[in-house]
């Protein structure tokens, strides 16, 4: 059993929240752990519950076997020299602009970088060569059987994003421009988006946005067949929303966000439209002086390849056999 200080958004409503709860519960299992919650952005008043009430009641002091810290590179920081720890791991959070001397000095001063996601893996060691990333995928479970009532006929077949609206702009487009490129009004094929981003300022954006949208599409009626729900979930919700829908999209964002939902998705065996069966195209675009903007996407050359991959899914199941390792088995072989 080793000793683990575990820094990360544990507290957060959104999807980093529920990716860092879910490391947490892995990491809790074999391991004498201590957390602590950071703040990364707004949105942390998630209810945790009495375990990891206990969890970071626990005293910080005195030396850790590891610790993890589980945020955006700005916040993170080697402990070394401090002779606390004997093993320093960063989970960063990839925000949509990458300074390349940020990530290279900060980065290159850990044991080991846990990312969760191929093309963030890719452009940290391809593009900014830096070492020791490994690629991790969540402990997740499908033992929830609720479903939710989303007030659309059981028998169609539903696709569903769960995510931020003002850190996926682009990509809500592109999924929205992408399924009616695909499917008719009248098809009996929903796309369900769950928005997380609750504020009231969020939500008159997003009804401009999805107005012009509608414009720009010629979407001339409201019995459209895409439907959006803007709601803070809890974990429990999160599942029954996996359990209630078909196919899950998880094209890669610019935003802070985590790759959780697509490891439950596995979990409840829905098939997935992500950039390994939709020939995406990311770019890295320069910004000011060292800085870059992150996986952009270019959404006029990848609607076609996207609602090709959704009908594609509607017609043949996506398996994905995930065998990466978790936390947990990473650190405790």
């Amino acid at each position: 059993m080793m000793k683990i200080l575990y820094i990360g958004p544990y507290r957060n409503e959104l999807s980093i929240g529920h990716a860092s709860r879910n490391i947490v519960s892995s990491l809790s299992k074999n391991n004498d752990l201590t957390i602590r919650h950071i703040y990364i952005q707004n949105n942390n008043d998630y209810k945790i519950n009495d375990s990891l009430l206990d969890l970071e009641k626990q005293d910080i002091e005195g030396y850790y076997d590891i610790i993890i810290q589980h945020s955006t590179p700005y916040l993170l920081a080697t402990y070394k020299n401090l002779n606390i720890t004997n093993k320093n791991i960063a989970i960063p959070i990839i925000n949509k602009t990458i300074n390349k001397y940020q990530y290279n000095s900060t980065l290159s001063g850990f044991d080991q970088i846990l990312i969760d996601d191929k093309v963030t893996q890719a452009i940290l060691t391809q593009s900014y060569n830096i070492s020791n990333v490994k690629l991790f995928n969540y402990d997740t479970k499908n033992d929830s059987t609720n479903k939710i009532n989303l007030d659309i006929h059981n028998q169609n077949k539903k696709f569903y994003f769960i995510g931020s609206f003002s850190h996926n702009k682009r990509m809500i487009k592109l999924i929205i421009t992408s399924f009616y490129v695909a499917f008719s009004s009248e098809s009996d094929i929903s796309l369900i988006l769950f928005i997380t981003d609750n504020s009231d300022s969020v939500k008159q954006e997003l009804q401009k946005f999805i107005d012009d949208l509608k414009k720009e599409l010629n979407i001339l009626t409201n019995n459209y067949a895409h439907k959006i729900i803007v709601k803070m979930l809890s974990d429990d919700e999160v599942l029954s929303i996996h359990n209630s829908c078909d196919i899950y999209i998880s094209l890669h964002n610019s935003g802070i966000e985590s790759n959780i939902h697509k490891s439950i998705a596995e979990k409840y065996d829905n098939s997935i439209i992500d950039e390994s069966n939709t020939n995406m195209v990311y770019d890295i675009v320069p910004g000011y002086g060292d800085s870059y903007f992150f996986g952009e996407l270019t959404l006029n050359t990848n609607v076609t390849s996207v609602s090709e991959s959704m009908i594609r899914a509607v017609q043949n199941k996506t398996i994905h056999s995930n065998t990466t390792e978790t936390i947990d088995q990473i650190l405790c072989p």
